[in-house]
């Protein structure tokens, strides 16, 4: 069964935000070789079957889920603001600096979900902020594709994309509101 680009995007931030920083903590230790083993097993099983980590993490939470109130959603949103070497940029041009300033902003703002979603006000002041946020990368993004033509057609893919998962998010909290009604 091939993986939608949701559960790819998901599969990808369960294995590069979730798993590898907890093992490359571990390299650091006497389990060195053994976090390296383990490591490189992840990526290769990632790589032949995207979403397998996000399933792994899943059932192991689901398994637990008796003995504590634990959600994979929420672990997942809170580790999205943790630094991912995958996904930074390695550019120094001014553009591309601000574009990973409000990446990591928006982020952070994303993360912060689990903790206001209980407190209806707080809630609210996050959704605005995430909106803004959205427009401000949107804004850094587009400066991006301005000054370094090289980069716009993947960019204007990129965008797409992250201008379709903004949309998903918008529809899902617009079916938060409704049921919780």
């Amino acid at each position: 069964m091939a993986a939608s680009k949701d559960q790819k995007v998901v599969a990808s931030l369960a294995l590069h935000g979730m798993v590898l920083p907890t093992i490359d903590e571990l390299q650091h230790g006497q389990y060195s070789q053994g976090a390296k083993l383990l490591r490189d097993a992840f990526i290769d099983v990632e790589n032949r079957i995207p979403g397998i980590t996000h399933q792994f993490l899943n059932g192991i939470i689901e398994s637990d889920n008796s003995k504590a109130d634990l959600n994979f959603e929420q672990s997942m949103l809170r580790y999205a603001v943790v630094p991912c070497k995958e996904y930074q940029l390695e550019r120094s041009e001014k553009e591309f600096l601000r574009l990973s300033n409000r990446s990591s902003a928006l982020k952070a703002i994303l993360s912060k979900i689990p903790d206001d979603i209980g407190d209806r006000s707080r809630f609210l002041n996050t959704i605005k902020s995430i909106a803004s946020a959205i427009k401000e990368m949107l804004d850094s993004l587009n400066d991006v594709c301005k000054k370094h033509k090289d980069f716009k057609k993947l960019l204007e893919t990129q965008k797409k994309e992250f201008i379709q998962q903004s949309k998903n998010f918008s529809d899902t909290l617009k079916r938060y509101f409704k049921e919780e009604k």
